[in-house]
């Protein structure tokens, strides 16, 4: 009873991992498309709602940096924590893209596969790009802020 059970979780284990592995594939696809990144938020006419889409995409500029730096320097350990917590915000700011790349950053942290990071560093550093052109080109400044 106990290798078939074994087995089983074995199997599942791998069908997971496929798909994370396509899915990844497909992400990296997904973000390294060109152009402006926007907000799925309705921002349009609530001033502080723009005010704090500009705090976060601010914000997101030095957390990108931290990022490409704990990368750099192999602080496995920090990077996992920056990723964590853009992992959250991004999606409640209407980036769910910068969800998906920050959680599969942060998954291959957990397993330790390092040597897996690259690719999804490179979609990591498109999105943020893309995110602040998208602030740029929306114009989302013009509360004053």
């Amino acid at each position: 009873a106990e290798i078939p059970r074994a087995v089983d979780e074995i199997t599942a284990e791998l069908h997971k991992n496929y798909h994370r592995l396509k899915s990844d594939a497909e992400l990296v696809n997904k973000a390294t498309e060109r152009g402006p990144l926007l907000s799925q938020m309705d921002h349009e006419d609530d001033p502080e709602l723009i005010s704090a889409l500009n705090n976060f995409v601010s914000g997101l500029v030095l957390m990108q940096k931290q990022v490409n730096d704990r990368y750099a320097d192999a602080n496995w350990s920090e990077l996992s924590q920056i990723l964590h917590n853009l992992k959250g915000t991004g999606g409640a700011f209407g980036y769910p893209l910068l969800t998906e790349v920050t959680r599969d950053l942060h998954y291959l942290l957990r397993q330790g596969e390092y040597h897996k990071l690259d690719d999804l560093m490179v979609s990591f550093n498109t999105v943020c790009h893309r995110i602040i052109a998208g602030r740029d080109s929306r114009k989302i400044t013009k509360t004053g802020t």
